[in-house]
């Protein structure tokens, strides 16, 4: 039975989870106090002491994904819209107020800010798929939208001039539309996040008043009610039952558990009913869940933290089972397809380019010393997979068994004109000719001789995810200088490292960074010999 003496939103143990003891009085168990809303708390509470590590982590799982990751990404997007359209329309205001004389038409403007808008959603949305919005750091989030807006304006100016049109916008305006629209994009990628979540909270939850339902003196149980408190700044109204109880007494449990929860719907504000699953059968979860759906109030139950690090992942229906995809590719179908157009693309182009100039490096390699113009020696490629790679000869020697000695600086083994293709990396152009074999990329981690690999294998542990994409011409670690001679298996653990790195985070903006980046590294020419 109820009590009726002043509501002051409590339950029986609730602080004996480590709550404040601020409420008076005890109730039995699953019995919720009623008293005036004025009590309720509607402000920020900030929580004394230091919370335990899983607490953190609840808070920041709800901190901004509470709305669904597609709210958030339509709000940003529709704020990323609008701040482009008002910085085109700006920068028309702009022109028209420093050249007074000139026609300016405000419509095209907003014309044109409407379409790189949408430019600019396609590529941004196309590279955060991986990335949630909101747990993404504000500078990267700052990065992400300004490199995108380059390359979004950069389309539309493609378009403009292939198709010699100008529809009126004037072209002393299009460096101020982009500078104005570069930093809406910035702040708009920065701010968004809080500008939104007001809102999406709420939205989220169907209201403020959300029920929380579950175990008594449980770990997940403070911790989902702690972290309501820090997104929704209001006090959640908990109601605990006995899940470990016997079968005998589960009906009770059940009946007196629905009776608080209906005298809380009727009595509080609009919000969802949370049903804390943890140490709960599938039979007790179902029953309970059934009784609930009595209630005029939509009902989301919380997983424990095993299921729940597996609900953000991609999934696959298979008949009336669900395959949680744990580890994700690399690269999906389309972005490996892509990926393979740039690699055929530039690689036959510069191919055709530079083969008077391949001539003549073949041409200086073959009257150096004696030998073949070309090196070819096994390596281990994607997944494990080994190809032959080409590099011009460097050397006198061509290594390629169990034993592959490494080049070391000033090493007599490498010609006059191995060491100036080596140190200015002309040596690996023939990798062009695997490139669009499709045994490598433009950009990947370096394909090891197969002697390393078998070593390195076994000292560095994971050192095979390195495999989970093609190998490059150029790649992340020789980007960030760790190139040439690993003496040490330190310094091979570096490179793995970011090796895995890229593996793992791979993308055709990536990409181009690597190759933009690649030019000015073989200028300095960094641990090359």
């Amino acid at each position: 039975m109820l009590d009726n003496t002043p509501r002051q939103d409590h339950i029986a143990g609730f602080w004996s989870q480590g709550y404040p003891q601020r409420f008076a009085g005890s109730a039995p168990m699953g019995q919720v106090q009623e008293g005036p809303r004025s009590a309720r708390r509607s402000r920020p509470i900030t929580p004394a002491g230091s919370r335990s590590s899983c607490a953190r982590d609840a808070f920041d799982h709800l901190a901004f994904p509470i709305a669904s990751e597609q709210l958030y990404r339509l709000g940003a997007s529709l704020l990323d819209g609008a701040g482009i359209i008002l910085a085109a329309i700006a920068s028309g205001l702009g022109y028209k107020f420093w050249l007074p004389e000139s026609p300016v038409d405000l419509s095209v403007f907003a014309g044109a800010g409407f379409l790189v808008s949408l430019l600019f959603c396609g590529i941004l949305g196309f590279r955060t798929l991986q990335t949630p919005f909101g747990a993404a750091q504000p500078s990267r989030r700052a990065r992400t939208g300004l490199s995108s807006w380059i390359i979004a304006f950069g389309l539309f100016l493609f378009v403009l001039v292939t198709m010699k049109v100008s529809a009126g916008l004037p072209g002393g305006a299009l460096p101020v539309f982009f500078l104005a629209g570069a930093i809406s994009v910035t702040v708009s990628r920065v701010k968004a996040p809080h500008w939104l979540a007001p809102t999406l909270r709420k939205s989220a939850l169907d209201g403020p008043d959300a029920i929380v339902i579950g175990p008594r003196n449980s770990r997940e149980f403070s911790q989902l009610t702690d972290a309501l408190r820090q997104t929704t700044h209001h006090e959640p109204l908990p109601i605990v039952f006995d899940a470990v109880c016997s079968d005998q007494a589960w009906p009770q449990e059940i009946r007196q558990t629905v009776q608080h929860a209906r005298r809380l719907a009727h009595n509080a504000g609009p919000g969802k009913i949370l049903v804390l699953s943890q140490g709960m059968s599938q039979d007790r979860l179902d029953g309970l869940i059934a009784e609930l759906a009595l209630l005029p109030r939509a009902i989301c139950i919380v997983p424990d933290e095993a299921v729940s690090g597996f609900l953000g992942r991609k999934r696959t229906r298979i008949g009336n089972r669900i395959a949680v995809e744990v580890r994700p590719a690399p690269l999906n179908t389309i972005q490996r397809a892509l990926k393979r157009a740039l690699d055929v693309s530039l690689a036959g182009a510069l191919l055709i380019v530079l083969s008077p100039f391949l001539g003549l490096i073949a041409l200086l390699v073959k009257c150096d010393s004696r030998g073949p113009v070309f090196f070819r020696q096994f390596r281990t490629g994607y997944r494990g997979q080994l190809f032959r790679i080409f590099k011009f000869r460097t050397m006198t020697v061509l290594e390629d068994g169990p034993v592959v000695v490494q080049a070391r600086r000033n090493d007599s083994r490498v010609t006059h004109i191995g060491g100036v293709l080596r140190r200015t990396s002309l040596d690996e152009l023939p990798q062009l000719l695997n490139v669009l074999a499709g045994h490598m990329s433009l950009v990947g981690p370096r394909p090891h001789a197969v002697a390393h690999d078998k070593s390195y294998a076994l000292q560095i542990p994971d050192y095979a995810l390195r495999q989970h994409v093609l190998p490059g011409i150029t790649g992340w670690a020789q980007v960030n200088g760790l190139r040439g001679e690993t003496s040490t298996i330190d310094a091979m653990h570096r490179r793995v490292e970011h090796d895995i790195w890229y593996a793992r985070n791979c993308s055709l903006f990536l990409d181009v960074e690597i190759m933009a980046r690649t030019f000015f590294e073989v200028t300095r020419a960094r641990n090359a010999y």
